[in-house]
């Protein structure tokens, strides 16, 4: 099985570079300008951001520096400069050539928010041979999109695949591939509701996350594409192409750590699909096409409590003095800016007030104490019962909001009658196990199942009333 999957490589990588601050895609220094600031800030009448440009644009020389040494050092060639896409306001071009062949690996900087990304495209192999390099040489970056493929000769592949995933499609009732081509151009299959895929309509328009998969036959694609000529092709030579796609940081974040083999491993649909395949390729049987799980463990932040208070200081600096700024206005001058004269003493007492003020009125302090068991001394039998008793508790409010949510699903289908109803009563379903952790942390409800319970009364009244009058 390891042979056959150290077949599968990288066709594509999208990377945005991490801030030293924070570990985000966004430069760091990014505040929100205060609001109602006449004759201070004549940007600060609707909810615009300013940025630290010291610090931020700081940071974006750093990782674009990083970005660029990588590429020089990959042995790449500088092919083409211009505007960046997606917001950024410059893009340059990279090949394997000074002047032949397309160019394959772009590298964006300039953008308002987020930081320089790398792009890396098949390049005929030459994301195969990049993309591996991006960790060891910049360490673990967050990558949005990661295509894995494998390039597998063999006769009748293409139509059997096909079969398989009609047959699975119809098993878990979902949508099957969608066939687009025809037999002189090439065919390709995108199977996109089977792996927790969809698109919207366009081949460069997908959501925002999840795994789908395309397959097609890869050397009538480059016919198609004036690539090599027909007599040369080989229509049993199938690509199937699995594609990774987060929005979400911690997403981001695993998907840099991961190899090709550990991201089909870590997705349950795409790992059973590659050991039947090699099951159907190789005559693996069941017990040796086995595609091991491995465990990825995001990198611990190692700083100490005051290094991390310090960056988050350093982040937010300038709110914290523009707010007690605002502050001092409002409160000794009724909000007029252009008459008001404010000290610099004056603004140092005001941030000691609103961060202690803060933390006083939800008892911050104590509440750190008690967590760190250090309000009085303890032997470690009375820790291990304090312990107990917390996670005892803790089980005890997950009960009570299960319990809630099970009551009010049993009302619910009570009076669910239509097929309407019974969607709604799937959506808030779905909503309160979500929920259900989170309100029994906080001992509440959430916001969201409050505003779904309103809504979701008005609606049975509605129903109850109806059934009256009929």
């Amino acid at each position: 099985m390891e042979a056959f999957t150290a077949g599968f490589f990288f066709d594509y990588l999208n990377v945005t570079m991490t801030n030293e601050i924070d570990g985000s895609g966004e430069k760091p220094g990014l505040s929100a300008a205060p609001a109602d600031q006449e004759g201070y800030n004549t940007l600060a009448r609707g909810p615009v951001l300013r940025c630290e440009h010291e610090a931020a644009e700081g940071h974006e020389e750093k990782a674009r520096e990083a970005l660029l040494r990588f590429v020089v050092s990959t042995g790449l060639y500088k092919r083409a400069e211009g505007e960046g896409r997606h917001g950024y306001r410059v893009g340059f071009q990279f090949g394997a050539h000074p002047t032949q062949g397309k160019p394959f690996v772009t590298v964006r900087g300039g953008h308002k928010r987020n930081m320089p990304t790398m792009e890396i495209s098949g390049g005929n192999g030459g994301c195969a041979r990049i993309a591996p390099l991006v960790r060891e040489y910049l360490g673990p970056q967050l990558v949005s999109r990661a295509d894995v493929s494998i390039d597998i000769k063999k006769e009748g592949l293409f139509e059997r695949l096909h079969k398989h995933m009609i047959a699975l499609s119809l098993r878990e009732r979902v949508h099957p591939p969608q066939v687009e081509g025809d037999d002189e151009t090439g065919k390709t299959l995108y199977w996109l509701h089977y792996l927790g895929k969809s698109r919207d309509g366009r081949k460069d328009r997908y959501r925002k996350r999840g795994v789908w998969l395309r397959v097609y036959q890869k050397d009538m694609e480059r016919v198609a594409r004036g690539q090599i000529s027909s007599a040369d092709a080989d229509p049993n030579l199938v690509r199937l192409e699995f594609v990774f796609i987060h929005d979400e940081r911690e997403g981001k974040a695993r998907l840099g750590m991961m190899t090709p083999q550990e991201m089909l491993a870590g997705h349950r649909r795409s790992r059973e699909f590659v050991q039947w395949l090699a099951r159907e390729c190789e005559g693996l049987s069941e017990e040796e096409a086995v595609l091991g799980l491995t465990k990825i463990n995001m990198p611990a932040d190692d700083r100490t409590a005051e290094e991390r208070a310090i960056s988050g200081i350093a982040q937010y600096k300038t709110l914290f003095v523009d707010a007690s700024i605002e502050r001092i206005v409002n409160r000794k001058f009724d909000g007029d800016w252009s008459s008001a004269t404010v000290s610099a003493s004056d603004v140092y007492m005001e941030v000691e007030r609103l961060v202690l003020s803060e933390i006083l009125a939800h008892g911050t302090i104590e509440k750190r104490i008690e967590w760190h068991c250090l309000n009085k001394l303890r032997s470690d039998a009375e820790k291990a019962e304090r312990l107990r008793d917390q996670m005892g508790a803790y089980l005890s409010r997950q009960k009570a909001a299960q319990d809630a949510a099970f009551r009010k699903m049993a009302d619910a289908y009570a009076v669910a009658v239509d097929g309407d109803k019974r969607n709604l009563n799937h959506l808030r379903a779905e909503i309160v196990w979500e929920h259900a952790v989170m309100s029994a942390k906080h001992g509440a409800s959430s916001l969201l199942l409050r505003v779904l319970d309103r809504s979701y009364e008005s609606a049975i009244k509605q129903f109850m009333e109806n059934a009256a009058a009929a």
